[in-house]
């Protein structure tokens, strides 16, 4: 328990709500000598001790972590408004644009703006159909990637990150630029999985002494002028770059489809008082959404590999329904996605047992609130433990054990709306991703497409590893090194095209 806040509420008042109990830490630094890497993992073990919500007094920090649906539901959905801002850390604070875009903006006219321009105009479910050309010649291109390389060991990771990441890039501004925005947002990725003491020291952030807010700054201007070349590339040439190099002449796609780049710029050209939106929101929204979507799909995609690795009869239910939906001579297209109901089921299970961000963003209430009967006072920081909450044993059967077929029976709907706080992968509320009908779509498609065409295996004397490690994602701690053989029906079709 914080010692001071517990002072404070004795002095205040009788009547008024402790907080949430907790360990006992040390003056000053409260429990930061206690924590672990792993915090999702770590947390969810001091909830089995303290209950579903808790505080921890983290340096200058307060905490307040929360572990059952029914609190998150009182977090997300009951209070949402309350509990809309963003507790900022302080790598976001160092990017020149940072709170100019949606994630890390607080809750008011700006972010409404943001969020209404991405979902929409464009990442909705109509806007997504627009570019099922380039999903669909990104995912073809991954498919003879994968067939150069057959009975030889593949990085499962490094084969699907090439077509997600062209199909996000296509959707936001046309891909260009590859080489650049990879190795900064890679960078910046980075500093976001480390900690800085200055986030529950703040009076020690301009000391800099990990030097995370000055790295940040050094990033962050890169990538900023990055986003600024192709801005002034569109606006110069008034041309797309798309994700192999060339130029789609004039201001959309050749299917007439614009991306959210052209979209933006058009805004600011229409120069509308009641949608003011700035060169400094096109930065910062897209370094935002490049960001969420482009190593968060293919640890997804990773992830799932390794589970039906795990269990090869997962495999074989899902390579078996595609036999039966798509048929043995026909490719993999996304009209047949809304058939593939075990493949479905198989892609929520594993985003329920590997969340990409375990401890969802961190919340700041803009007001005093109650929760579950405690105080949680306003500028504390509100953590969200969706990894414990999808596998908790009150909410599912055999929580720890990978079985698509949950999802297929029973008379609730799982789906990623975030209405039903026992699964609720994508978040819930005002702040539920944006981006989630885009990884959805990609995700069923460019798996299934593999699983169609592919058998796969560990090479041989491998043992499959399943350890996982927390940065800005829940990722797996060794990359997937797998050997792709063609099934018999890809074989005969191979050869056949070949021989056309």
């Amino acid at each position: 328990m914080a010692a001071c806040y517990i002072l404070a509420n004795a002095k205040s008042g009788k009547g008024k709500l402790p907080l949430p109990p907790g360990p006992l830490g040390f003056p000053l630094l409260g429990s930061l000598p206690f924590l672990k890497p792993d915090l999702h993992v770590h947390f969810a073990g001091l909830a089995r001790i303290y209950g579903p919500i808790m505080s921890l007094q983290l340096g200058r920090k307060l905490c307040i972590i929360v572990t059952s649906p029914s609190l998150a539901k009182e977090v997300l959905k009951n209070q949402d408004a309350t509990f809309a801002n963003r507790d900022v850390l302080a790598a976001a604070l160092a990017l020149p644009n940072g709170l100019y875009g949606m994630g890390w903006a607080p809750y008011g006219q700006q972010w409404r703006m943001l969020r209404k321009i991405t979902m929409a105009e464009m990442l909705n479910q109509s806007g997504i159909e627009g570019f099922h050309h380039i999903r669909r010649e990104e995912v073809q291109r991954m498919l003879a990637t994968a067939r150069e390389g057959v009975n030889t060991p593949v990085n499962f990771g490094e084969l699907v990150f090439a077509p997600l990441y062209n199909v996000l890039t296509g959707v936001l501004w046309g891909g260009s630029h590859k080489e650049e925005i990879l190795k900064v947002v890679g960078d910046v990725s980075e500093m976001f999985g480390r900690a800085d003491v200055s986030d529950v020291f703040p009076v020690l952030a301009r000391l800099g002494i990990q030097g995370v807010v000055r790295k940040a700054k050094k990033v962050s201007m890169s990538l900023d002028h990055t986003w600024e070349k192709i801005i002034h590339e569109r606006i110069t040439q008034g041309g797309r770059s798309n994700p192999h190099g060339t130029k789609d002449l004039g201001r959309s796609n050749p299917h007439g489809t614009k991306d959210l780049l052209q979209l933006m710029l058009e805004t600011i050209e229409r120069n509308d008082p009641k949608i003011p939106l700035k060169r400094e929101n096109i930065n910062g929204l897209l370094t935002d959404l490049i960001l969420a979507g482009l190593f968060t799909t293919s640890t997804v995609m990773e992830w799932a590999m390794t589970e039906m690795l795990q269990r090869p009869e997962t495999m074989r239910n899902a390579q078996e329904e595609l036999e039966q939906v798509v048929g043995m001579n026909n490719i993999v297209e996304e009209s047949h996605l809304p058939k593939l109901h075990y493949l479905n089921a198989l892609i929520k299970e594993v985003l329920r047992l590997h969340p990409t961000t375990p401890l969802m963003l961190p919340r700041t209430p803009s007001q005093t609130s109650v929760v579950g009967g405690y105080t949680v006072p306003k500028g504390s920081c509100v953590l969200v433990n969706i990894w414990a909450i999808e596998r908790d044993p009150g909410a599912w059967d055999r929580p720890l054990e990978f079985e698509p077929e949950r999802f297929l029976t029973g008379p609730l709907k799982w789906d990623y709306s975030g209405n039903d706080l026992r699964y609720f992968p994508y978040g819930s509320g005002r702040r539920i991703c944006p981006g989630m009908y885009l990884a959805d779509r990609m995700l069923a498609y460019a798996l299934a497409t593999l699983l169609h065409t592919f058998e796969w295996r560990l090479p041989e004397g491998e043992k499959l590893d399943v350890l996982a490690k927390l940065g800005a994602v829940l990722k797996k701690a060794k990359p997937l090194v797998i050997v792709p053989t063609l099934r018999q029906h890809s074989v005969e079709r191979f050869t056949t095209s070949t021989a056309v």
